[in-house]
């Protein structure tokens, strides 16, 4: 009958145990699982600043100094974050025909594409915006995978 006694508290013991253990694996689990979601909440507002800040410049009738300002922030994104650089594409006309620059990402193209905009006839106005179905250098309609815009595109108008 001793043996007995024994075992059931040994039985339970280990069953107390195991208890302990499962509500232990639920509390890291759910631990985990909201840094996962606190994670991607910072994610995505990584992209939505990155992109915002882009998307600021776009528009119609837009001055040479907003495009002096865009060529600025995006020689300065792309030297800082190789991963996420934004292409340029810049048609001096309307007709996408004569690009004189086309998916120009590198630091010295921009900065030569920069020099080059700014002598020309500043009473021109521009169109700024996120080139449409832009499916190279493994961007989605112009968006990386991870949602970050990765073209832009600068028209002069007539």
């Amino acid at each position: 009958m001793e043996n007995a006694s024994k075992a059931l508290l040994i039985a339970g013991a280990i069953l107390i145990a195991i208890l302990l253990i499962s509500v232990a694996v639920l509390i890291i689990n759910s631990t985990s699982s909201m840094s996962d979601r606190v994670s991607k909440q910072s994610s995505t507002m990584d992209t939505q600043s990155f992109n915002a800040n882009l998307l600021s410049y776009t528009g119609d009738n837009l001055t040479i100094a907003t495009v002096k300002e865009l060529l600025t922030t995006i020689i300065a994104i792309n030297g800082s974050d190789p991963d996420n650089y934004v292409m340029v594409d810049f048609f001096p006309t309307k007709s996408a025909e004569h690009a004189s620059r086309a998916h120009i990402y590198k630091a010295d193209a921009l900065s030569l594409l920069l020099k080059t905009i700014s002598q020309n006839d500043k009473n021109y106005k521009y169109q700024i915006f996120v080139t449409p179905d832009c499916n190279h250098y493994g961007l989605t309609n112009s968006y990386r995978p991870n949602g970050y815009i990765g073209s832009m595109s600068i028209r002069r108008m007539k």
